[in-house]
């Protein structure tokens, strides 16, 4: 396993040079869609029509019934010169620097244009805003829907979340663990909620009361800042436990994905040294199959599919006494589903 997993990551694409790829494939494609919206394209498009049409290739004025010879003769002249013009504009619009970037992008990144057709954008945040979006909310989906917002731990987790450990500037999230006490409340399967005092105070985030998706692209750029004891993971979930899909979990330098349906748990865990660095973590979520990522390079694929929609997690906690403070930043995340 350590041996697999150190080609694994030992071969992967920087972040950096990753994400400059994407960004540059997108800025192509803007440009290529602008190309394809321009004037001079539909004008293209028109001439190219009327020029290599079956009628104006195949025109005979000896076809226009009811017209004199000296008419008919007249009327040739006038299509020849007609289409003479149009040509000769045809051939004008293809020299244009719009057309001649139109056909260079089509060219050669064709294909690549039409994988990012497959996809059309449904969620997109870059925690650029002074605020978080409403479409967040840093409670549990139950914890929302039942307790009136309150935030809540099962009784034996280390951690109660807090506010206090959201935040959002300088075009990034951060989730903190910090180690603090503060009490809240735990959820006892004897005694349902009771008081408790925390060690730790965590942080999540979720999207599960504004948005939920089943099936898509999942892509998130995050760093965490880790240290003994505690966790961080880029998840999704629905109102109940299961089913659920982790996109990465970090605990300690032990990475792990996983998805768990109603019988069934799919996990792999993925053992490496943690560098101090984004990665690029997508989630590839089909009616066939789930195909994790990490900047570009598949690290695992299972057929083990959940067929429910589900919202979006970033969360942090702590499972070791021993635990200290960590961090993990998010820079942006991108949903997507097939057009």
């Amino acid at each position: 396993m350590f041996n697999f997993l150190s080609s694994v990551f030992s071969g992967l694409p920087s972040t950096s040079s990753y994400e400059a790829r994407l960004l540059d494939q997108e800025k192509k494609y803007t440009v290529y869609m602008e190309t394809f919206e321009s004037d001079e394209y539909k004008r293209y498009v028109e001439l190219k029509e009327y020029i290599y049409s079956p009628e104006t290739r195949n025109f005979n004025p000896e076809n226009l019934y009811g017209l004199s010879r000296q008419e008919l003769k007249k009327a040739a002249k006038d299509f020849k010169q007609e289409r003479s013009m149009q040509k000769k504009e045809f051939k004008r619009l293809k020299e244009t620097k719009t057309m001649k970037t139109y056909f260079y992008l089509k060219k050669y990144y064709a294909k690549s244009f039409a994988e990012q057709e497959r996809w059309v954008s449904k969620f997109y945040e870059d925690f650029s805003k002074p605020e978080l979006d409403p479409r967040w909310t840093d409670r549990q989906a139950v914890g929302e829907q039942l307790l009136n917002g309150a935030y809540y731990s099962p009784i034996e987790d280390l951690h109660i979340y807090s506010s206090n450990n959201i935040q959002q500037n300088g075009g990034m999230l951060k989730i903190r663990v910090r180690e603090e006490q503060k009490e809240g409340l735990a959820w006892d399967k004897k005694f349902g909620l009771v008081p408790k005092m925390f060690r730790y105070t965590s942080g999540m985030l979720s999207s599960s009361h504004a948005f939920r998706q089943m099936y898509g692209k999942f892509v998130a750029k995050i760093q965490v800042k880790q240290s003994p004891g505690t966790y961080h993971a880029f998840w999704m979930g629905t109102d109940s436990k299961r089913p659920h899909l982790n996109v990465f979990k970090i605990e300690d330098h032990n990475l792990s994905v996983a998805v768990y349906t109603g019988d069934t748990t799919i996990e792999r865990k993925l053992k490496y040294t943690l560098k101090n660095d984004f990665y690029i973590y997508t989630l590839l979520w089909t009616k066939d199959k789930i195909v994790w990522f990490i900047n570009g390079k598949k690290i695992f694929e299972t057929t083990n599919v959940v067929n429910e929609p589900m919202y979006i997690s970033f969360s942090s906690g702590v499972f070791d006494k021993k635990a200290s403070s960590s961090m993990m930043y998010v820079d942006w995340i991108r949903c997507y589903r097939i057009s």
